[in-house]
């Protein structure tokens, strides 16, 4: 090496590169667990987006993240989740579970005037727990309610319960079995539990299907 090249590794050494900085970030959006992509049934028309399995809200086919346009399907938020959740100007949230509430999730529901609704529900757990058909129901009614839009639904992890709850309305929107266990998948990955799949197969669609005045498009489409 030259003495110039020398003299240069020398500097660029003697210069710390800073990756990190002790302020905090307040650009970030972190979604919270399993706010992930859910596809909706068909070909994309977009063939870039075919390829790579997620698309933006402009086509027809693929959404990220929502469950349907208004909904979206998440685990428990965190504080560093909040932000992420106001952007998306959460209306309604279903709670999907029997434990209470933590301080900041409760304080951030109460601040955005966020409408809770909370089931009590353990999910389906063999061989005498499961999610009963007034549950699926209530909850159905309300997610397919487009003033309770935009609504995010979730329960601990948002595999198990949710998925359960939107494998029925993937039913009210006459999705084949197979589609919907393949989504359901996604979710639960090598978790899944054959009571979610059975409940999900059985769920009488028909008590749900009740229509009201602000029923979503995209059901009514189904």
């Amino acid at each position: 090496e030259t003495p110039h090249h020398m003299a240069a590794k020398t500097d660029a050494s003697a210069q710390p590169v800073h990756l990190l900085t002790s302020r905090p970030r307040t650009d970030i959006l972190v979604p919270p667990l399993n706010f992930g992509m859910v596809r909706r049934n068909g070909k994309s028309s977009c063939a870039h987006h075919e390829r790579i399995g997620w698309c933006v809200d402009s086509c027809s086919v693929y959404s990220l993240p929502k469950v349907a346009p208004g909904v979206y399907r998440s685990g428990y938020p965190n504080t560093k989740n909040f932000p992420f959740l106001k952007q998306l100007g959460i209306k309604t949230i279903i709670y999907l579970s029997a434990e209470p509430l933590s301080g900041p999730y409760e304080e951030f529901v109460v601040a955005g005037s966020i409408r809770l609704i909370r089931y009590n529900t353990f999910g389906n757990l063999e061989p005498f727990v499961e999610m009963g058909a007034d549950v699926l129901n209530s909850a159905l009614r309300e997610i397919t309610d487009t003033a309770n839009h935009p609504l995010l639904i979730h329960c601990d992890k948002g595999n198990h319960r949710t998925g359960c709850v939107v494998g029925c309305l993937r039913k009210l929107q006459r999705w084949s079995i197979a589609s919907i266990t393949n989504e359901y998948g996604l979710f639960t990955g090598t978790n899944p539990r054959v009571l979610d799949l059975l409940v999900i197969e059985l769920f009488d669609t028909r008590a749900a299907a009740a229509a009201h005045r602000t029923m979503p498009a995209w059901l009514l489409a189904s």
